[in-house]
């Protein structure tokens, strides 16, 4: 029965709260019913009790006494907006930060590419050079071949001149043979006849005497020379296998510095190959990279036209976190607006309810509401649920 009694009569002290909540809404009805609106100082009434915004740390929400559930309210949709201040303070930081890693990655790729050039340029100097020096090497080639031909023609030359005077050697040595007899006959003679004879049979024979004589001479002198023209042909054939030795050892030479050559011209093109799809890379991804750039400069551009406040000034002279910025503020003005307009509409039907003010303000606590709610409704109803 106690127990009955009481809930009569809290239900009657509920139904006598409601009247004056039901008469302090009308008359808010009629002037501004925000506290937070312009010019909210010109028609406040000294009857209504306001609630100044406490700014206390959150460490001390715990510590707020019972009686105060609007400031520790407060207290926390202060906090949430300093939270959501320092996320969106921490994403402009990470968005600055990743904008400079962009600029600093693109000079890194245009050091790059720089470098990549000047190799390049490198590169093609060695070929150039590479190309030189073999040409250099081809050309001296060819002469040394043209030299060994001629001296191998020269060679051959000699060689049918010594065969030419072997011949004649051996001509003479069976035409000397066949006279060998006479030369015999006649000395024999020449030693038989008299010594006072002088008649002219002794002419004759000294005359044959004479021309033997000069025929011997002139076969000495054709041995000698035959001799002669045996050595210049013995030093000829020593020279032609020096010329041929030395012709295929820089033959060998040359070969083995052309492949050499042109494994490290493959060795160069290869590298030169590898440099330049290095580069097509890094341009593709510089590239890709700028674009995904230019999409969120044009993301942050369109969201700056469709926020655009006019006390930023123009849009073209505002940088991009400027524009962030203003994207901010309006977003935030906006979901003022919408959860003002909302508030109003509780107001509303709060007037308009016969219901027991304590069932409808567990309703309006209940509703889920934004993050960044503005404070004036709040203190309109904690001055509505004071009253």
């Amino acid at each position: 029965m106690d127990a009955v009694r009481r809930e009569e009569e809290e239900q009657g002290e509920k139904r006598s709260d409601v009247e004056p909540v039901k008469f302090q809404i009308r008359r808010l009805e009629q002037r501004n019913i925000f506290v937070t609106q312009l010019g909210e100082g010109r028609d406040e009434d000294e009857n209504i009790r306001k609630f100044p915004v406490v700014k206390e740390g959150p460490s001390r929400l715990l510590e707020a006494p019972g009686a105060a559930p609007q400031e520790t309210l407060l207290l926390r949709r202060e906090v949430e907006r300093r939270r959501i201040d320092a996320e969106l303070e921490e994403a402009r930081g990470r968005f600055r930060r990743r904008m400079e890693e962009c600029g600093a990655r693109g000079r890194q790729l245009q050091q790059r590419r720089r470098e990549e050039e000047d190799r390049a340029l490198q590169l093609q100097q060695v070929l150039r050079e590479q190309d030189a020096r073999t040409r250099r090497a081809l050309a001296r080639q060819r002469k040394e071949r043209a030299e060994t031909e001629a001296a191998r023609g020269e060679a051959e030359q000699l060689r049918e001149l010594l065969m030419q005077l072997q011949c004649r050697c051996q001509k003479l040595q069976r035409a000397t043979g066949r006279c060998k007899v006479y030369e015999d006959f006649l000395r024999d003679a020449l030693d038989r006849f008299p010594e006072g004879d002088a008649g002219g049979d002794g002419h004759d024979a000294s005359g044959l005497i004479r021309r033997h004589t000069g025929l011997e001479a002139a076969r000495v002198a054709l041995l000698g020379r035959l001799g002669d023209l045996g050595r210049d042909l013995e030093q000829a054939q020593l020279q032609l296998a020096q010329l041929t030795r030395g012709f295929s050892h820089t033959s060998m030479v040359i070969h083995g510095e052309m492949s050499e050559l042109r494994s490290r011209r493959e060795r160069a093109q290869e590298r030169c190959r590898a440099a330049e799809e290095r580069l097509l890379a890094l341009r593709q991804q510089h590239h890709t990279q700028g674009q995904e750039l230019g999409a969120m400069l044009m993301a942050i551009d369109n969201l700056a036209e469709s926020c655009y406040l006019r006390q930023y000034g123009s849009l073209q002279d505002m940088d991009s976190f400027s524009k962030l910025d203003m994207v901010q503020i309006s977003k935030r003005n906006h979901e003022q607006n919408n959860q003002q307009r909302d508030d109003a509409t509780d107001r509303q039907a709060f007037a308009r309810d016969d219901r027991p003010g304590g069932v409808i303000m567990k309703r309006y606590l209940t509703r889920p509401k934004p993050l960044n709610q503005g404070v004036g409704t709040k203190t309109v109803f904690s001055s509505v649920l004071q009253k």
